[in-house]
């Protein structure tokens, strides 16, 4: 059963200083995500403090705006906007996350692999979960067990995110996996593309 948590959070200065103090004192860092999951929930009720210019949506693709970034790298935050139709690939993390509906919501699929793992440009996936993550609800993800997955917006309008990363993604070696055909392709990008 989830604690209340005993801070209230309700804008996005808040929740980075909940979010710093978190990771500083948690030692098993798969534990950081269900920690900070209820001020995540928490910062998502209250959206009057994300600005409108985080909020755009890109016509050609999702879009993606940084909010906040540790200089040591341990805490990223970014808001992402995706019109109906629009998804990331297939694709990992290779580290700690989680993210919040903020506004409508997003079709999340889990992967498993279920390959020996030997070859590192191929991949044999298997579908784990699929759901439908709702405004206010936020999902976790952890490697390797709980980091593959894809997220689409199959609603008639946009979504709105909250992502909460324990590294710049940019600065790590991600994969974008395609289940047809088990290619696996190394990225070292924010956004996981094809």
């Amino acid at each position: 059963m989830m604690t209340e948590p005993k801070a209230i959070v309700s804008d996005l200065e808040s929740f980075v200083a909940i979010a710093k103090q978190v990771i500083a004192d948690t030692r098993d860092k798969k534990a950081i995500p269900g920690k900070l999951k209820p001020y995540l929930e928490q910062l998502i009720r209250h959206r009057e403090w994300l600005d409108e210019r985080f909020r755009q949506p890109n016509p050609d693709a999702f879009a993606v705006y940084t909010l906040h970034q540790e200089p040591d790298d341990s805490l990223l935050i970014m808001s992402a906007v995706f019109l109906p139709g629009q998804g990331t690939p297939v694709h990992d993390h290779a580290v700690w996350g989680l993210y919040g509906v903020m506004e409508n919501q997003t079709e999340d699929t889990r992967y498993e692999r279920i390959d020996d793992r030997s070859r590192p440009d191929y991949a044999e996936l298997r579908v784990v979960d699929r759901r439908l993550v709702r405004q206010g609800e936020v999902m976790i993800s952890y490697p390797p067990d709980q980091d593959i997955h894809r997220v689409v917006n199959t609603s008639d309008k946009p979504t709105l995110e909250i992502h909460v990363y324990g590294a710049d993604l940019s600065k790590l070696r991600r994969r974008v996996y395609d289940p047809q055909t088990g290619r696996v392709k190394v990225i070292q990008a924010r956004v996981p593309v094809n």
